[in-house]
């Protein structure tokens, strides 16, 4: 999973690499890891989705209005990006279906978040690995944050670490 990690982080970062559009599928809680351990920083939002990556007071809007996000299509969330979606508020077009008086008050909420928020055209945006104090991704980092909690198994030390006399063929099993 910390593998397939990494996969998500390159996707992210290196958008232009030739692998980058390639489909493969992640295993939900390696989605779930993804979004709870990456922040952006908005310059141009040309590489920050707006409904889902946490930009916008270090939360997604998928989290700060779950109502109003349900009512995007999937193919919306995942290609919308800050950029396109600030421009002329095109993401109020993005939410289709009945409104509710919940979806109204997670419109107004997002509205108001949004409207005096700044892009800085000519500056990348900047995503951060948060589990690491250099914000750069590390398969090891990912792997402890997946075993956070986990328990210990004393004995597996002896069966990681077994020793065997030196001059043993693995072949064949005699000693030379």
């Amino acid at each position: 999973w910390a593998l397939n990690l990494r996969w998500l982080w390159l996707k992210k970062t290196q958008p232009e690499r030739p692998w980058a559009d390639f489909l493969f599928k992640v295993h939900s809680n390696v989605k779930a890891l993804f979004s709870a351990s990456v922040h952006t920083t908005v310059g141009d939002g040309s590489r920050t989705l707006f409904w889902t990556d946490r930009w916008i007071h270090g939360q997604s809007i998928s989290v700060l209005a779950p109502t109003l996000v349900s009512h995007i299509t999937v193919g919306i969330k995942k290609s919308r990006s800050v950029q396109e979606a600030l421009v002329n508020n095109r993401w109020v077009n993005d939410i289709s279906g009945s409104l509710s008086a919940q979806i109204i008050i997670d419109f107004l909420v997002i509205w108001d978040l949004v409207q005096g928020f700044q892009l800085h055209p000519g500056t990348p945006d900047v995503h951060r690995w948060s589990p690491s104090a250099s914000g750069d991704y590390s398969t090891k980092s990912a792997y402890d944050r997946f075993m956070a909690g986990s328990v210990s198994f004393e004995p597996a030390t002896r069966i990681w670490k077994s020793w065997a006399p030196q001059g043993v063929n693995s072949s064949f099993g005699w000693l030379l």
